[in-house]
Order: structure tokens, then C-alpha cells, then sequence
């Protein structure tokens, strides 16, 4: 997380700083809204269960028993919401190239309705 963080400050710095053109600025916004959503998500996945951890270790509570909800539960979330994250882009690509692979056309339409009108005389 203090890694995702530097990038960030250190791209808002650059993008200031230098001359981008507005392919470039939206590439950049781009990249800190995922940087800034992989550290929400870490941040919320991961905090809990060091928390934990530490009043664990400071002998504040006994936590054997979350550390099973930690481990089932958080830690595979975080899991599986980060490579969508990070490949979020090609996801929705997918999907739509998938959608459009399923939309019947209109000719596909009227082939059907013929076909179905020929079978049933």
C-alpha cells in the first residue's frame, strides 16, 4: 500500500509538472483511479486482519478464532478483486465482444421465423 502510494504521489507529480496532451492526461487518470481502488482494496482487506494481529501480539484480546474469518473470508476477497482490477480494461472487452457474439442480428431473425414457419406445414 505505502508502494501504491508513492506511485501515485509521484505520477500527480509528474503529470504537474510536465506537458501532456489529453490522450496522455486520460491515460493518467486512468492509472490513479486503479492505483487509488487497489489501495482502497488492500487498505480494507488487509487492515482488519493486521489489527487484529497486532492486539493479538499485544495480548489485548485472544483472536484465534477470527483469524479463520480473516483467512477464509478477507484475505480471498482481496484476492479476487485484484486482478480485476488490474485487468479490468480487457475484461470489459471481453464481455462486450462476447455480447455481441450473442446478439441475434436481424437476418438471423428472419431466417429463424422462416425456418420455423417451413417446418410447421
Amino acid at each position: 500500500t505505502i508502494c501504491y502510494v508513492s506511485l501515485l504521489t509521484h505520477a500527480n507529480s509528474t503529470a504537474s509538472s510536465a506537458g501532456f496532451s489529453e490522450s496522455q492526461k486520460e491515460a493518467m487518470v486512468k492509472l490513479q483511479r486503479k492505483v487509488t481502488l487497489i489501495i482502497m482494496t488492500d487498505f480494507l482487506t488487509w487492515i482488519p486482519f493486521i489489527v487484529l494481529t497486532l492486539l493479538h501480539f499485544w495480548k489485548i484480546t485472544d483472536a484465534t478464532n477470527m483469524y479463520e474469518i480473516c483467512s477464509v473470508i478477507l484475505i480471498p476477497i482481496n484476492s479476487v478483486i485484484n486482478p480485476i482490477i488490474y485487468n479490468g480494461d480487457e475484461l470489459i472487452r471481453v464481455l462486450k465482444l462476447l455480447a455481441k457474439r450473442r446478439k441475434p442480428t436481424m437476418s438471423t431473425n428472419v431466417s429463424s421465423v422462416v425456418s420455423i414457419a417451413m417446418n410447421n406445414k
